[in-house]
């Protein structure tokens, strides 16, 4: 591998984050009710519902966790980078990707939904607790050391106990999603233990099961399958997990091998090489045109601006699929493949020119946003924002590479020059809209640096 290949490690690696230690909602054993693949249309069903929910679950709790996390690194410096890394990563999965699915958008969200879940249990978990502290502290401002004062503050503490281990118990656990709310999926697992301990009984299991195989064929051997007590009850995992010799081990290796799953050194490198390579693209342009702004009295202040412009507006047309290229690739060198830009638009002129206006139409309301400055530990919210609409342009972006390069050869002239012309007329429309942003913007002239689309995604990182 050549020298200027930037990545080391192995970065082909399944494009899909499947959850590696099961769904955080997955119901006990694969299936809410049976260890087995299910007889009978009632626990199929239940299956399939428990499934759904728990997939569609994991995605919303997995894409809000990544990006608030984003967001609120986007707005610190040099972590920033581990931002724009993530979004060229999501490029990149959609340009390799080889079926049409949202697995190659969605990255990370499965392991980030880990965290969420976690972080959703113990703010629920932990309500109760704040109103008890609060139904305390009035009744000790009330009546001091009053009967009711003292049973209320008791009554604090003995919640606040059992709340705190059961919290505790689940993280060790695994921090399934079904190890928090454990209580509440208890009476449904209970029955199910129950009525499969009866069924086994010679004088009431075989009307039990003329009974029930007249209810639903199949549900007897559906009941007899049920998980039993160890599989649910989070007490007896507890109690097997600190039995296990290498308990301790296991609970201090957790929370690194999570973060090694993160990947986040390899976020960080595509991250920080590929603002490197895009802003050594955008400096001189920028610079002409920021010099224009802060110089408007001098007789050549209007020539660096036209020139910026007119150098501006190629950059702008290419560089799109040239930060694509640099993420497919690996590679320093695909920001000096000029050539092989050209080719790949040749090959998909249309899905190119798609992609781009759908990118530049969404950037619209985030130069409305940076007109006022916001406080500093509100820049995350505004962060947010600018993730949201600037996703959907980096999955169109590696979607129109990935066309590219499914073409077989490249479009005639007679297509790709239109498209071109009119390539080069939505980036000319988005460098006059960056070129008026400096009269709006906090940042003046300087704001002209801070260029969302192709840098770092935040509102403000030259303050």
């Amino acid at each position: 591998m050549s020298s200027i290949t930037i990545f080391s490690e192995n970065t082909e690696k399944s494009f899909v984050d499947q959850p590696t230690d099961g769904s955080a909602l997955a119901p006990l054993n694969g299936s809410g009710f049976v260890s087995h693949r299910s007889s009978s249309w009632l626990f199929r069903c239940g299956n399939w519902l428990a499934y759904g929910v728990a997939g569609c679950w994991n995605w919303l709790i997995g894409g809000l966790t990544v990006l608030v996390i984003l967001s609120i690194l986007a707005g610190i410096p040099i972590f920033n980078f581990l931002t724009l890394g993530y979004l060229l990563e999501v490029s990149r999965r959609v340009a390799l990707g080889k079926t049409v699915s949202c697995g190659p958008v969605t990255a990370g969200f499965y392991r980030a939904a880990a965290l969420g879940n976690s972080i959703f249990s113990w703010w629920v978990w932990l309500i109760p607790i704040r109103y008890l502290a609060l139904f305390s502290a009035e009744a000790e401002l009330i009546a001091p050391q009053g009967s009711t004062a003292v049973r209320t503050q008791f009554l604090f503490y003995l919640a606040t106990a059992l709340v705190i281990a059961h919290l505790v118990a689940a993280a060790v656990c695994g921090g399934k999603l079904r190890h928090y709310f454990w209580p509440f999926i208890a009476p449904f697992s209970l029955a199910l233990w129950m009525a499969r301990r009866m069924v086994k009984w010679p004088l009431i299991g075989q009307p039990i099961r003329w009974c029930s195989d007249w209810i639903c064929f199949g549900l007897t051997d559906d009941i007899a399958n049920a998980p039993p007590l160890k599989d649910w009850l989070l007490p007896w995992i507890f109690w097997s997990k600190i039995q296990q010799p290498d308990f301790v081990s296991e609970i201090i290796g957790r929370p690194w091998r999570f973060l090694t799953a993160l990947r986040l050194a390899y976020y960080f490198r595509l991250g920080a090489v590929g603002f490197l390579g895009t802003a050594a693209w955008l400096f001189l342009p920028t610079l002409l045109m920021a010099v224009a702004t802060l110089a408007p009295e001098h007789p050549l202040s209007g020539l660096a601006g036209l020139l910026g412009f007119l150098l501006a507006v190629p950059i702008f047309s290419g560089l799109p699929l040239m930060q694509v290229h640099f993420a497919v690739r690996q590679d320093v060198r695909a920001f000096i493949e000029i050539w092989q830009i050209v080719r790949l638009f040749r090959r998909a002129p249309v899905w190119y020119l798609g992609s781009w206006t759908v990118s530049v139409a969404l950037c619209i309301p985030l130069f409305l946003l940076k007109i006022e400055a916001i406080p500093t530990d509100l820049i995350w919210l505004l962060s947010l924002v600018f993730l949201i609409l600037l996703w959907p342009g980096k999955i169109c972006l590696g979607w129109a590479y990935r066309q590219s390069m499914a073409a077989p050869q490249p479009r005639r002239w007679w297509l790709t020059l239109p498209m071109g012309i009119l390539v080069s007329t939505v980036s000319a429309a988005y460098v006059l809209l960056l070129m008026l942003t400096r009269y709006t913007s906090w940042n003046g002239a300087f704001s002209l640096f801070e260029n969302p689309v192709f840098l770092l995604p935040t509102p403000f990182w030259l303050l």
